[in-house]
């Protein structure tokens, strides 16, 4: 008989003997994304006699091969548990916003791998035939096949039933139906216009939004938990606004507004901020405190209260808590700023004329420059020595001649004496020779 006695840990496979011979049968489910390989080992068992007790072991390595089996799933916030359903998305976007404005992305995991677990996009009308299909919810919107984000890909002004649902369904396999077998998995998008009937604002008065920001995650479940049977979300971070008494909204850089709504779960509507829902499940007194107060802790700033968003009467003016600017002193300083570098700018532009100037005439004078006249050159002196003693009296009025030729001899180098007598080389230039003449009553 056969025995494993290595790498079965969990019974997949058995041993079976037939014929005299072992085999190996599956025992289990093998799955890909699990385990892909496993390795055996099976041991022959008989009588000493019959069987090499140094061969009756063997390695068995079995290969699984990934199969199309995994069904793509839709991943949702947690905070979505409230809602009576748990395969739907909740967003919110304005009726005015422009084409190619994003909406929300969705995400499908598929656990297989290669192709079989590559996901396509696609969405379509929960009900059919029931709407138009110009004002049908999906009509106004678009999808990324690869990434599933949705786009707005008309106006919205048109809409005349909210809120806009409709479905995206996801497939595996490349979503490919030629390749194979194709799961698909699909959830409900519902989408409400919103305005600032709707909006909220939690404020952080000492930190700025990027830095709330951080904990998106963390105040979306806060806002959850504590508004008891509402579905809330947050719209956007921007900086504190508050309205003064002249009817002016100022705008303060160090402070954070977190925008929120909230929705009815059985309507699946956004809510008025008014309304009695919201009223007590979320602005009332002992709920905002709570709110605020681990708020506070998650942000690590100070969560003051939850107020409605301000309506500006006059242009929104922009402060920063830091740095103050007095406004009548600002124009004069940049002025005085604009004179001190004209001034410094006068100055660089005349030493620059000046030197310019210098240079030019420098360039002038070397050009007129003229050379030394060479010295006065003198006719050879023939002596005759045939002379009469009559006329040696007269020698000494005769003129010698010396010349003495100012060269330059370079030294030796070896045995190799090189000399250039060309015209450029000035030393054998004639400008150069020196004469010595015989004085009168002197000797040469």
């Amino acid at each position: 008989k056969c025995e494993i006695i290595k790498g079965n840990d969990i019974n997949l496979f058995r041993i079976t003997v037939e014929d005299h011979a072992c085999g190996l049968v599956l025992n289990g489910q093998l799955d890909y994304e699990t385990t892909t390989t496993h390795n055996l080992e099976v041991r022959l068992v008989s009588n000493k006699y019959f069987v090499n007790q140094h061969k009756n072991f063997a390695q068995v390595k079995v290969i699984v091969q990934d199969d199309n089996d995994n069904v793509p799933m839709f991943q949702f916030p947690t905070n979505y548990g409230k809602s009576i359903r748990n395969d739907t998305y909740y967003t919110v976007i304005n009726a005015n916003a422009d084409m190619d404005t994003p909406l929300l992305t969705v995400k499908a995991v598929d656990k297989d791998a290669g192709l079989f677990g590559q996901v396509k996009y696609h969405i379509y009308d929960e009900r059919v035939n029931e709407i138009p299909n110009d004002d049908s919810p999906s009509s106004f919107f678009t999808i990324g096949e690869d990434n599933g984000m949705l786009k707005t890909q008309k106006s919205l002004q048109s809409v005349k039933q909210t809120p806009l649902v409709f479905v995206v369904e996801a497939r595996d396999n490349n979503g490919d139906p030629l390749a194979g077998v194709v799961h698909k998995a699909k959830a409900r998008v519902v989408a409400n216009l919103i305005s600032d009937v709707n909006r909220m604002t939690l404020v952080f008065s000492d930190s700025a939004p990027k830095d709330v920001r951080r904990h998106v995650r963390a105040l979306e479940e806060l806002l959850h938990e504590k508004s008891t049977g509402l579905i809330t979300g947050i719209e956007r971070f921007s900086s504190r606004k508050i309205l003064n008494a002249n009817g002016t909204v100022e705008e303060l850089i160090g402070s954070t507004d977190v925008w929120f709504y909230a929705i009815d779960p059985k309507s699946e509507k956004i809510l008025e901020r008014n309304s009695s829902m919201v009223s007590s499940n979320i602005l009332a007194p002992a709920v905002m405190s709570q709110i605020n107060y681990e708020a506070s802790s998650i942000a690590r700033a100070t969560a003051q209260g939850i107020f409605g968003p301000v309506e500006p009467k006059q242009q929104i003016q922009k402060v920063k808590a830091v740095v103050g600017v007095n406004e009548e002193v600002f124009p004069y300083a940049l002025i005085a700023v604009a004179v001190v570098i004209l001034i410094l700018g006068s100055i660089g532009i005349v030493y620059i004329c000046i030197s310019w100037s210098k240079y030019k005439n420098f360039k002038q004078r070397m050009r007129q420059y003229n050379a030394p006249a060479s010295p006065v050159r003198y006719d050879p002196v023939i002596i005759n020595s045939q002379a009469t003693q009559a006329a040696e009296n007269q020698t000494s009025l005769k003129e010698y001649e010396t010349q003495v030729l100012a060269m330059a001899v370079p030294l030796d180098e070896g045995d190799d004496l090189q000399l250039d007598f060309s015209a450029k080389n000035h030393a054998f230039s004639l400008d150069n020779v020196s004469y010595i003449t015989h004085k009168e009553n002197g000797t040469c």
